[in-house]
């Protein structure tokens, strides 16, 4: 699709968003925008358009992967951001995200959604994805690596229907996060990976504090499961060997798919942020649309005048 297409898409989306759903004044309030790195750049500068087009006073992009560090309070961690489509995995050392480690896997709560069709579509039919997402959240959970008790078969309620789950069912539809698909695609070998491109001594700083967030990482029981498969991993990887037992996640007080928000709220809050906001004036002069290589706000305490031209990525090595 091309910008203005985008754009007039865009323009009503965000209408809809401030005079009908959140009911603000867009001139009111800046707007710091939750970037995926592998974004277009169409697209990018179509958001900017959209909004400087409903007169709001100044526009940021931020790479939303980093940003549940802030909330844990250290500068180093490992964030594991469990969406819809896939899984992101990306080392975070004194500040800086480490950008060469970063790795994704495509599997996600989409795929426990076409487990849970597949097994119910006999009885159920096709289900919408409202009613695959309750029934996975009230009767899916991620069982222990040594758990081979059976589940039992449950019903879930619906608007209009009961749907019959069986216990095979409740159990083998996460099992997809950790390779059961039909591709093999792994959570814990994602985590591997990153952690081997990380350097040895920001290893243990890296493990020490994991954030699992996003909407799947909520799924219960995910969490004990995740230590186990990764524990595993490390006494089986010669090179990892030295991590076994020394992982530790990070307990929030708030769900995990609000995390990278929270994050930025606090980004929102420091002074670095101003260097970061695009203004309608910027925009329509024909400044470039910012990069996240070239954001402030993803550098921890580095100094401003560090970081890496446009184009350039910082990393720890």
């Amino acid at each position: 699709m091309t910008k203005e297409e985008w754009q007039t898409i865009l323009v009503k989306f965000f209408k809809a968003v401030y005079f009908e759903r959140v009911q603000v004044n867009p001139s009111d309030r800046r707007v710091l925008l939750l970037e995926n790195p592998y974004w277009p750049f169409v697209f990018k500068t179509a958001l900017a358009g959209a909004l400087f087009s409903l007169n709001v006073p100044g526009v940021a992009f931020v790479p939303i992967t980093p940003l549940p560090i802030y909330i844990t309070g250290k500068e180093s961690g490992l964030i594991v951001d469990m969406g819809y489509y896939e899984i992101r995995v990306l080392a975070i050392v004194e500040g800086f995200p480490v950008m060469s480690a970063m790795k994704t896997c495509p599997v996600g709560m989409a795929d426990v959604h076409a487990r849970v069709q597949e097994d119910c579509k006999e009885e159920a039919g096709m289900l919408t994805h409202a009613q695959l997402e309750d029934i996975t959240l009230q009767s899916c959970y991620v069982r222990a690596m040594d758990d081979s008790a059976a589940a039992e078969a449950t019903t879930v309620k619906l608007v209009g229907k009961t749907v019959a789950v069986s216990g095979e069912t409740r159990l083998r539809a996460c099992d997809t996060l950790f390779g059961d698909n039909e591709n093999e695609y792994s959570l814990t070998k994602a985590i591997v990976e990153c952690l081997a491109k990380c350097s040895i001594d920001a290893r243990p700083h890296v493990i020490s504090n994991v954030v699992l967030c996003g909407g799947t990482s909520m799924l219960p029981g995910l969490a004990h499961r995740f230590t186990q498969e990764v524990n595993a991993s490390f006494g089986s990887e010669v090179n990892l060997k030295g991590l076994e037992g020394k992982m530790s996640l990070f307990a929030p007080k708030f769900n995990g798919n609000v995390h990278a928000f929270v994050g930025a709220s606090l980004v929102g809050s420091i002074d670095a942020a101003e260097a970061d906001f695009m203004t309608k004036a910027d925009y329509e002069g024909g400044a470039t649309i910012p990069d996240w290589t070239t954001s402030h706000l993803v550098l921890g305490e580095a100094d401003a005048d560090q970081a890496a031209p446009a184009g350039e990525v910082n990393d720890w090595n």
